[in-house]
């Protein structure tokens, strides 16, 4: 399939179409650490982003998300500690359309599996690449689910060990619904998927959606759980 296809040709003096600038993504940073919360900062200074604060506790990232519109909170927690995750979960009763993306040190298993069952749409170590977490928050911004590979890997197989049984799914997958659900399975995301796979990233998006349908689960992180519950992937 071409990502591409040409304009049609039309009759007279073609004219340009107007460039639409896309939305600015409103992101507010909250660490405890002053230092971390001014390299987040520097690290989010990136086309079609906008930091609109940062925040050194829960309560100030509370009155700040509720002071000004905010698309992505990008919220470190150095220990995983439940308690640690109260400002996600807070944020995700007030603001259920708004994207909480993890930066921690834990690679606690359990920690990751607690923040993705809250809400949060992300989960970074502290050592990520700048150039990956800028990807990593327009990513969360559209809606995806974004973990590191290494740590989506040992969630699902955390996961799947909590099942003896396997139920054959209500609906039969495609082949190619059975390959895009395996590469969800090890956190690649749509663009990395459509690329791997020679789609378009809209065609991509409409498997995905498919395949939660046919799953009966509510996003593609459910849908790749329950795929290893399933053995539909290997």
């Amino acid at each position: 399939m071409l990502y591409n296809t040409p304009a049609r040709k039309r009759a007279g003096k073609q004219k340009s179409a107007p460039v639409r600038s896309r939305r600015t993504i409103k992101v507010l940073v909250a660490s405890n650490i002053p230092l971390l919360r001014a390299g987040m900062r520097a690290t989010l200074k990136a086309p079609g982003l906008s930091v609109v604060g940062e925040a050194s506790d829960e309560n100030e990232a509370l009155r700040l998300i509720q002071d000004r519109p905010t698309d992505v909170v990008v919220a470190h927690f150095p220990e995983a500690y439940t308690r640690n995750l109260d400002l996600a979960t807070r944020i995700k009763e007030r603001n259920p359309t708004t994207a909480v993306l993890v930066l921690t040190k834990s690679e606690s298993t359990l920690f990751l599996a607690r923040a993705i069952a809250i809400g949060c749409s992300g989960y970074f170590l502290e050592h990520v690449e700048p150039k990956d977490l800028v990807k990593a928050v327009r990513a969360v911004a559209r809606g995806e689910c974004v973990i590191e590979p290494a740590r989506m890997q040992n969630l699902l197989a955390a996961i799947a060990q909590q099942y003896d049984g396997r139920v054959a799914p209500t609906k039969e997958l495609s082949a190619v619904e059975r390959e895009i659900l395996q590469l969800l399975t090890e956190g690649k995301t749509n663009r990395q998927i459509a690329e791997q796979l020679r789609y378009s990233v809209a065609t991509i998006k409409n498997h995905v959606q498919r395949i939660i349908q046919k799953l009966e689960v509510s996003d593609r992180t459910q849908a790749a759980v329950k795929a290893i519950r399933l053995g539909l992937v290997q």
